[in-house]
């Protein structure tokens, strides 16, 4: 009985290995839509998505920066 249970975990590892890659989307197309766009599609979504992201870490540098010339107080 101990050299099946053994047997089986052994036999788990890959299995799970196998689905946890393949993940939700199957491996395959954009992993956020889930669907197959041709890759002008997908070079246009990349290209907003990057901006977004510029902005939003533009946001929050200059939120670090106000944060650190602000007085400090006797906070801890």
């Amino acid at each position: 009985m101990e050299q099946l249970l053994f047997l089986l975990i052994i036999l788990a590892c890959p299995l799970m290995m196998m689905l946890m890659m393949r993940g939700p989307h199957g491996g395959h197309g954009d992993p956020v839509s889930g669907d197959n766009a041709n890759p002008a599609q997908a070079m246009a979504g990349s290209d907003a998505r990057i901006a977004e992201m510029e902005h939003q870490v533009a946001s929050l540098q200059a939120h670090l920066e106000e944060r650190d010339d602000a007085p400090v107080t006797g906070r801890r």
